[in-house]
């Protein structure tokens, strides 16, 4: 069965897996309250503590990785024969989350508080993920 496949079928169905996958993620992060956001900013703090991570590290690394995953969902959805304007738009979306990101990440490891701005800002990106990736997903099942 897998030998019928081709190289364009296989990078759809990983398409379509990457894009529930972070659905589930963004709907994870939706549901967060703010207390329980705080709390795993905690944890985590906790936890960079117990491992003594240079910090500038930990942030230059988390960039690259989300840069990286971003190029590999954008060159999935460019085999899948999405249209330039949604790759971009894909690729815009990705840079503003990793804003975000890395925003959270710098209250969270340099002990400074979660505002409930930047709390909602959060929240918002990730209504606006789930929503994103619910379109794509629809998309790359009706390409299909």
């Amino acid at each position: 069965m897998f030998s019928n496949m081709t190289f364009y079928t296989v990078c759809l169905f990983l398409a379509i897996l990457v894009s529930v996958v972070f659905f589930g993620y963004n709907l994870s992060m939706l549901l967060n309250t703010y207390s329980s956001f705080c709390s795993k900013a905690l944890k985590y703090r906790d936890l960079l503590k117990l491992r003594e991570t240079d910090l500038k590290e930990l942030r230059y690394m988390n960039i690259v990785l989300i840069c990286l995953l971003c190029f590999a969902y954008t060159a999935l959805l460019f085999i899948s024969h999405l249209s330039y304007l949604i790759l971009v738009m894909v690729f815009v979306k990705f840079l503003i989350s990793l804003y975000y990101s890395d925003k959270f990440q710098d209250k969270a490891v340099n002990g400074k508080n979660i505002s409930k701005s930047l709390y909602w800002q959060i929240k918002l990106d990730s209504l606006l993920n789930l929503l994103g990736v619910l379109f794509l997903s629809l998309l790359l099942v009706r390409i299909e």
